[in-house]
């Protein structure tokens, strides 16, 4: 939604492909760093960390405006908030997927909802101040404000859900009983659970064929941890779990990204470039904020579809050959891409175009995420939420670099 933001200060440097392909590489690089050695915090301490991060993040775009700073510490600041917005999903993609259904609905709404909060600030703004640099810098604020208030409904609501601590409870104790790591524990650790309980890191080796995590050796002091150990701690570890959610969720995954893909490659990419036939409607910044606020809520649309029976009961050769019809939407914006413009009227066909976009978008990737875990058991699903999160950013990353690469080799035209 910044769109026309980033085109006022940082002029012909494509700078929304720049700006969107370093947020999303460092949400994935951070998202598979991640999933290969685990959190070694709590949900809560992670989650809270996170948004504070990103509201830093924030506030330090109004600093880099008045700064008037170049391309280089844009990029280094998204980011930084690309590795903090992965915390916080891989963490709620796990803590959901081991719940009921209805709360991985509600998440993967949730992270559309989002975005369509802030594209409706941003309109109001915009609406109500003329001035685009006071405008922006009330916006920026806005956002500020949403990130607290997640802060406060995630410790006031969601930390405090009994349903999400039971189904936790169940898995964490599930993961306790089979991530042996060393005969040799802490006398300390140990000493903190009930009686007649074992300490996860104390259970032989031959109980399990399930790999050490990273947060079970942070458990241990370092001077009680063989030398071969230690050197273990720098390999990723992939436990049977994950394995099998891997394997039973394949194809879910896969889709996933190929969706996540299509859709990046259109959005923003190809969106981005359109042109109104009204010469002030364009360059106000007005139409690329209309664009993208209709996909934005078309997504969320989408996603919410899920939650109706018939629309959630298709077979996975339906899902494929859905998604393979969205490969479709790609050569059609980038044919209207090549002839809209001034007095084309081809602003309401662009539009049906994008919301088509974000309603597949929307219907596919929920689909993809609630079918990978509901076929794995109540075991593996926080592996298959790691999974579901792996994938989400993996797409996006790659979709974001496409529309990148097709930008620079000028496959996209430039107005």
């Amino acid at each position: 939604m910044s769109v026309d933001d980033f085109h006022r200060a940082l002029p012909d440097q494509n700078a929304e492909f720049k700006l969107a392909a370093s947020y999303k590489t460092s949400v994935c690089v951070m998202g598979i760093l991640l999933f290969g050695y685990g959190a070694g915090a709590p949900y809560r301490c992670t989650i809270i960390f996170a948004f504070s991060t990103q509201i830093l993040c924030v506030c330090g775009m109004i600093y880099f405006v008045i700064r008037k700073e170049g391309i280089l510490g844009w990029i280094t600041l998204f980011a930084i908030a690309g590795c903090a917005q992965a915390c916080a999903q891989h963490n709620l993609c796990a803590l959901c997927s081991a719940a009921p259904e209805r709360y991985l609905r509600a998440l993967m709404v949730g992270l559309a909802m989002g975005t369509v909060v802030g594209g409706s600030l941003k309109l109001a703004t915009k609406g109500f101040i003329q001035d685009p640099f006071t405008s922006e810098f009330i916006w920026i604020g806005e956002i500020c404000v949403i990130y607290l208030m997640a802060i406060v409904i995630y410790v006031k609501v969601i930390d405090k859900d009994a349903t999400l601590h039971a189904s936790a409870s169940v898995n964490h104790n599930e993961e306790a009983n089979l991530n042996p790591f060393s005969k040799r524990t802490s006398k300390r650790s140990s000493a903190k659970l009930p009686e007649g309980h074992d300490h996860p890191l104390n259970r032989n080796n031959s109980e399990s064929s399930h790999a050490p995590t990273m947060r079970d050796t942070l458990l241990i002091p370092i001077d009680e941890l063989p030398d071969s150990r230690i050197f273990h701690l720098l390999i990723p570890k992939i436990t049977k779990n994950t394995r099998s959610a891997f394997q039973k969720g394949k194809f879910w995954y896969f889709l996933m990204m190929s969706n996540w893909i299509i859709t990046m490659i259109v959005f923003p990419g190809i969106t981005s470039d359109l042109s109104s036939n009204n010469y002030k409607f364009q360059k106000s910044g007005w139409y690329h904020i209309v664009l993208f606020f209709v996909f934005l809520l078309a997504d969320v649309v989408g996603r919410m579809s899920t939650g109706i029976e018939f629309l959630r009961r298709v077979t996975p050769g339906f899902l494929l050959g859905f998604s393979c019809v969205r490969i479709l939407l790609i050569p059609a914006l980038l044919i209207i891409s090549l002839y809209d413009g001034v007095d084309q009227g081809l602003d309401s066909i662009s539009i049906f175009t994008v919301i088509a976009v974000g309603l597949s978008n929307g219907y596919a990737i929920s689909m993809c995420a609630l079918d990978a875990c509901a076929n794995v058991s109540l075991p593996e699903r926080p592996n298959a939420g790691t999974l579901i999160f792996v994938s989400y950013i993996s797409g996006q990353s790659i979709g974001v670099l496409a529309a990148l690469v097709m930008k620079s080799l000028e496959i996209l035209p430039d107005f």
